[in-house]
């Protein structure tokens, strides 16, 4: 389940996503994709130091004060959908 948004829309912000592919652009503005790709990147590093899974990490990075507009707005999206760490375009 995720949140529906017209084609060439951010399914984040609602956004414009550019008007590439499915598969290029994931339905995201250029901002969130750069933000999806932060959020899936550093989750190894908080995996093997914290041993946080997946919500957790997401939660973390959500209410952490220092993270980003952009970055907090894809993890709380994530936590949203429920989107799992190997759903890379759920």
């Amino acid at each position: 389940m995720s949140d529906v948004h017209p084609k060439n829309r951010c399914r984040v912000c609602g956004g414009s996503s550019g008007g590439g592919s499915g598969a290029d652009s994931g339905g995201l503005c250029a901002c969130h994709e750069a933000a999806w790709r932060e959020v899936c990147g550093h989750y190894p590093t908080w995996e093997a130091r914290m041993g946080a899974g997946w919500g957790e990490y997401l939660a973390e990075v959500a209410r952490n004060p220092l993270t980003g507009a952009w970055v907090r707005e894809v993890a709380e999206f994530m936590i949203r959908n429920r989107i799992a760490r190997q759903d890379r375009r759920a």
